[in-house]
């Protein structure tokens, strides 16, 4: 069986966006996928868009009454990931089907390589807006000091 993928996907009232974002995690050509889902004290419909996946294996739902914000929300997402590998999705985000398979390959196959991050484009009803430019190797200060990775739904460590 090829290495488990956590997908982190932490939500806070966005349950119009939620679906699409779970979709595309579910069409990922990667068939072994943990999604880790963590409600950060949603008001809205989210649990209950949530209901249809309670009984798949391959779901981990963790609700949170208090508001914990994205960057506590991912840190327990990560406790409770069981994948030899961790892709991150934000609920406003939806990925490529081939977006985890290609990412792992590169992490497999390249060792000296701990982070890989993605090309992405900006879409605002339906039209392309803007598509990045990534360079083919960040450096670390890159990283830290550019932000050229922009968000965590390109990254995958």
């Amino acid at each position: 069986m090829p290495e488990r993928v956590s997908v982190i996907l932490p939500t806070h009232n966005r349950s119009l966006l939620l679906g699409k974002a779970i979709e595309s995690i579910l069409l990922q050509t990667h068939p072994n996928l943990e999604i880790v889902i963590i409600v950060d004290a949603c008001t809205d419909e989210t649990e209950y868009i949530l209901c249809k996946y309670k009984d798949d294996a391959r779901f981990k739902i963790i609700v949170s009454k208090k508001n914990l914000g994205g960057a506590e929300a991912r840190n327990i997402g990560i406790k409770n990931a069981s994948g030899e590998f961790l892709a991150f999705l934000d609920d406003d985000d939806a990925w490529l089907p081939d977006k985890v398979s290609k990412q792992l390959e590169v992490l497999q196959t390249r060792g000296d390589v701990c982070l890989v991050g993605c090309n992405f484009l900006n879409i605002r009803d339906g039209l392309k807006i803007s598509p990045s430019n990534l360079p083919k190797d960040i450096t670390l200060e890159d990283m830290l000091y550019k932000n050229v990775l922009g968000s965590f739904s390109f990254c995958m460590t």
